[in-house]
């Protein structure tokens, strides 16, 4: 078979890509031409692959022709632009792309150091570059519509992994060989490898690459930088990626464009009503420093950095403390949770959205609906139940790699029964014997170790500071020896209530375990903000509760703080914070109600996934009337017993 690949230079890469794919396949790929070279084409071709649309193509042909979108996209890189100046290119040195507020500066005879002024969150604002995303995602979803490709999934996967293109018109290889898989059925075709990227030269990656700006990627949520990629030169057999910062571009730009008179230069961006105020405007903007050269530090902050207008002036249910996440979810992402109770909101909520939430340990077939609700099978990625300090989680783990072996024995309860002292609620019923209790925790952890092997994102939800330990070996327990199994022995248990340097010990402790045998997992770390049930400190339960809440927010910042692939989510300060306004409790003030963990959990999905649902699922509250209802919104919370 023979087939042409007509288009930009795009085209070289996906015919490269399909004769990858398709062994035999003879492939050409070429620019556009006019209808008569069409003509010629499509007759001596089985296919042609056109780029764009096929108004060209004579109707008697249009048979042998198959369509495929123009892959641009300038949301990465909204301050590129194209120049001309009189009859041809404005000279530039990222090749054929220039910086749209370099190029501000310069026609406006301004200096390099008041032009890097330019380059701020105020004014990229004000130059509508943080919408950009929005409207060049949908420009880019039409354009595959219009060829007979939908790539709205192909989408979200290249933004899974970052940035995807090298400029707005040069994709990453990843990108089309999505392409190229999307025209194998429409080809007839049957490939012997799905994924020519694997194998190939990403040859546009040789030409300019530009970068994410900071205040651009923060809002994307991707670490951004100012480095510009020349284009790549080899000398003996040696490439050569030559890498400059902005106010070097800045420079090398201005040295090229003085070549040429600023009276032919000619920019579409410049004639519309934002740049013509941005021009306007440019004698302020360019006089106000950036905040390392001087001045007042705080002047053209983004709006969600000052109260007023994040707080004060925005409706409570719409104030959102979260601004960007550092990674992204999608339905195929496998998510592990752990922690304080608050963590089964977030279990429930992945799965009824359709999120891989983990679940390693599974209920054995023969178990009848009831038996796995009362045993609380699938609430938890594995059947730890809570975990609510850092400590109890860093003992699982070395627990489960088999490092850590508890001198504890079960717990009997009340009604001779035993259970486990470190699941003390994981099953209803107990278990009938003291090497039943045993027994189950082979598999459990077992299951842990699976857990831990395979995900890729891991919500952790800190709950509290307060802790019972057992003197011996200070294996930590999530409920004290007595509230509803065991009994207490001062010679042999103690209570300890832990610091944030202890906290922070034990996050570091625990991240490198789990990267240990996972170095690729993510970590999204929340505070649970349900308060103390009691305090076995001899003060009132509101300060325990201010104090543990504060403790483990601080850890959690400086834990996040020195780790990039660690997202702090802000869960407690979505339900506790001012704009709340008292209404995100129940009755008794300590359980959060169902419209405040649908607005946590909307907020979540919001920022960490990529294809988002319409609606988050609503739990039902447990104060609603129909108690059948309630009873899916309940969650297991072994603090509850300390309240007698």
């Amino acid at each position: 078979m023979r087939v042409t690949v007509i288009g930009n230079c795009q085209s070289a890469g996906l015919a490269s890509c399909l004769s990858t794919m398709v062994a035999g396949l003879q492939v050409t790929a070429r620019g556009p031409g006019t209808p008569i070279e069409l003509l010629g084409l499509a007759e001596s071709n089985d296919w042609v692959l056109l780029q764009g649309k096929q108004s060209a193509v004579p109707p008697a042909l249009a048979e042998r022709v198959i369509t495929w979108p123009r892959l641009i996209f300038a949301g990465f890189h909204p301050d590129a632009v194209y120049v001309r100046a009189g009859g041809g290119q404005a000279p530039s040195p990222l090749g054929q792309w220039h910086s749209a507020l370099t190029l501000l500066g310069w026609m406006a005879e301004r200096s390099v150091a008041e032009t890097l002024r330019l380059f701020r969150s105020e004014v990229f604002e004000r130059a509508r570059y943080f919408g950009i995303w929005e409207s060049s995602r949908q420009s880019l979803l039409a354009e595959g519509d219009a060829a007979g490709l939908s790539i709205d999934g192909a989408f979200e996967t290249w933004s899974s992994g970052g940035c995807f293109m090298h400029s707005p018109n040069h994709p990453h290889l990843t990108a089309i060989a999505e392409v190229a898989r999307a025209l194998l059925p429409r080809l007839g075709l049957i490939a012997r490898s799905l994924h020519p990227e694997r194998f190939l030269v990403d040859d546009l990656a040789q030409y300019v690459a530009l970068p994410v700006y900071p205040d651009i990627g923060l809002r994307l949520g991707i670490k951004g930088d100012y480095t510009f990629k020349l284009p790549t030169r080899s000398w003996r057999g040696v490439q050569h990626a030559e890498l400059i910062a902005l106010d070097e571009m800045i420079e090398r730009s201005f040295a090229a464009l003085e070549t040429v008179s600023r009276d032919v230069i000619d920019c579409a961006r410049f004639s519309t009503p934002v740049w013509q105020a941005l021009a306007r405007d440019l004698p302020s903007l360019v006089a106000t420093p950036l905040p390392k050269t001087g001045g007042n530090p705080y002047r053209g902050l983004p709006a969600h950095q000052y109260w007023r207008q994040a707080m004060t002036e925005t409706p409570g249910p719409e104030v959102d403390p979260v601004i960007a996440a550092p990674f992204h979810i999608t339905p195929r992402t496998a998510i592990a949770t752990a922690g304080s109770c608050f963590a089964q909101h977030i279990a429930r909520t992945l799965k009824q959205a359709g999120f891989n939430h983990m679940v390693a340990e599974p209920p054995p077939p023969e178990l009848t609906p009831a038996q796995i609700e009362a045993g609380h099978w699938g609430s938890f990625s594995a059947r730890y139940g809570n975990i609510y300090s850092a400590r109890q989680m860093v003992q699982l783990v070395e627990r489960a790699e088999g490092r850590f072996r508890p001198a504890d024995a079960p717990w009997q309860r009340p009604d001779g029964r035993w259970v486990d002292p470190f699941r003390p609620q994981i099953d209803a019923g107990g278990f009938a014997t003291r090497a039943e209790v045993i027994e189950a925790r082979r598999p459990h952890l077992q299951a842990v170790r699976r857990m831990l092997r395979r995900v890729e994102v891991f919500v952790f939800t800190l709950g509290l500071t307060e802790a019972w330990r057992a003197k011996a070996d200070g294996a930590v327990f999530p409920l004290a020896p007595g509230v509803v199994a065991g009994a207490m022995d001062e010679a042999a248990y103690e209570f300890v209530n832990f610091t944030t340097a202890e906290v922070l010990a034990d996050l570091r402790a625990f991240r490198a375990a789990l990267r240990a045998v996972n170095p690729g997992a993510k970590l999204v770390l929340t505070v649970s903000p349900v308060p103390l049930v009691a305090t076995y400190e001899a003060r009132h339960v509101l300060v325990s509760t201010v104090a543990s809440k504060s403790i483990l927010r601080a850890a959690a910042e400086e834990f996040c703080r020195e780790d990039p692939e660690c997202w702090y989510f802000p869960s407690y300060e979505i339900v506790t914070g001012s704009q709340a306004r008292g209404t995100s409790f129940g009755p008794d003030l300590r359980e959060v109600n169902e419209a405040t963990v649908a607005r946590v959990m909307a907020l979540f999905l919001r920022h960490a996934a990529l294809a988002p649902p319409t609606e988050v699922p609503r739990h039902n509250a447990p104060a609603i009337a129909d108690a059948e209802t309630a009873e899916l919104f309940e969650v297991l919370c072994d603090e509850e017993k300390l309240a007698g």
